[in-house]
């Protein structure tokens, strides 16, 4: 008896579902307790019962699905403070990189193209990938040309060639600067032949890895690498944040940096269309530009700490 199917099926409702205990079924059953636990045995085998172990959703988590429905956005990963040494700024982004480096890998699996951005986070976490157990054909591109000459955070190029040889992948460089020195020579860098190979990989990006810059208001703004009318300019037009060098006000729309003609990269419009962009960024000044750009769609999965994760709730909870 104990080997019928239907047999099988009706103890495991008894024992499963109606939670009687073995000897509650035997003396309802007549039959002997090992005889019960060997039907159950069997009734596992035969797959009619079906264990499952499902790891307990941790407080963590609960924020993290928290926050991304808050924002509006896909996925939110929170770094803990394992860094301890450095000034705020420099903990969050660190601790955040840390974070990134051990996520991203795996949204890279599988992946023909994946361009790369620039600023603090995404440098730091360039730095801290793992190498690679094996080669992939995975592209790895800039989206937008280099600022500056002293700055790490925005030279892409060593960014973009860094996270290639972590992850054993192909590279694809942009030899120029993030903003031209005139309209003319923009114009005679985008009708070049090594920047149509960049458009071409940009048209079929699968996955974009972003950093996300303070206003003009705060501390960390690259103020000299912007002329001072420009700058003057993006504080009247109220300016949140920026991503690639593109800046936007507290509802998304794009402020003039005076720079648009001089502008070689990605395009914020652009971004909104490439499947996964993940937003590499944390600290309390970057939040309204981290809900600005969330609710307009330029990311859809984010990498920020603990820290900034509970700052947004309160601001986005009022």
């Amino acid at each position: 008896m104990s080997n019928d199917r239907d047999f099988l099926y009706r103890l495991a409702v008894m024992y499963y579902s109606d939670g009687l205990t073995q000897q509650e079924i035997s003396e309802r059953l007549g039959i002997s307790r090992p005889q019960i636990s060997r039907a159950l045995s069997r009734a596992e085998q035969e797959g009619i019962v079906r264990i499952e172990v499902v790891q307990p959703t941790s407080e963590k988590q609960h924020l993290e699905q928290r926050i991304a429905a808050l924002l509006g956005i896909e996925r939110v990963f929170l770094a803990g403070q394992l860094v301890r040494m450095g000034s705020d700024r420099e903990r969050r982004n660190q601790n955040i990189a840390l974070a990134a480096a051990r996520i991203l890998p795996e949204l890279f699996e599988g992946k023909a193209n994946v361009g790369i951005g620039w600023g603090d986070t995404v440098y730091r976490t360039a730095l801290s990938l793992d190498y690679a157990d094996s080669t992939t054909e995975t592209c790895f591109v800039p989206l937008i040309g280099s600022l500056g000459m002293r700055e790490s955070r925005y030279q892409v190029n060593s960014i973009v060639d860094r996270m290639a040889e972590k992850m054993r992948g192909q590279v694809l460089y942009f030899n120029a600067p993030a903003f031209a020195i005139d309209a003319q020579t923009r114009e005679k860098t985008l009708h070049q032949e090594p920047f149509f190979s960049l458009l071409d990989t940009w048209k079929h990006l699968n996955v974009a890895v972003i950093g996300l810059g303070v206003s003009v208001e705060h501390a960390g703004f690259p103020f000299g690498e912007f002329a001072s009318e420009n700058i003057e300019r993006l504080r009247s037009s109220k300016a949140v944040g920026d991503i690639l060098g593109q800046f936007f006000d507290a509802d998304g729309n794009i402020c003039q940096s005076g720079y648009e003609q001089e502008y070689l990269g990605f395009s914020l419009s652009e971004l909104r269309e490439v499947d996964q962009t993940i937003c590499l960024c944390g600290g309390t000044p970057k939040i309204p530009g981290m809900i600005a750009a969330a609710r307009r769609g330029y990311y859809n999965m984010l990498v920020t700490d603990e820290r900034t994760g509970i700052e947004l709730i309160e601001v986005l909870e009022g």
